[in-house]
């Protein structure tokens, strides 16, 4: 099981122990984890090849 994914089910997990710090915490890390992703992708909103508009 990849960190994704035990954070996800961990995430559950919080959400019915109604755990609001557990919750909060997961939630920014995957929000932490989203954002790395965007950046890793790089920008192809202006990317000409891509996106000639």
């Amino acid at each position: 099981m990849s960190k994704r994914e035990e954070f996800s089910a961990a995430l559950k997990e919080s959400l019915k122990a109604k755990d609001r710090v557990a919750t909060s915490t997961l939630r920014l890390i995957m929000a932490a984890l989203k954002d790395r992703d965007i950046e890793a992708r790089g920008n192809l909103r202006y990317c000409p090849c891509c996106n000639p508009w």
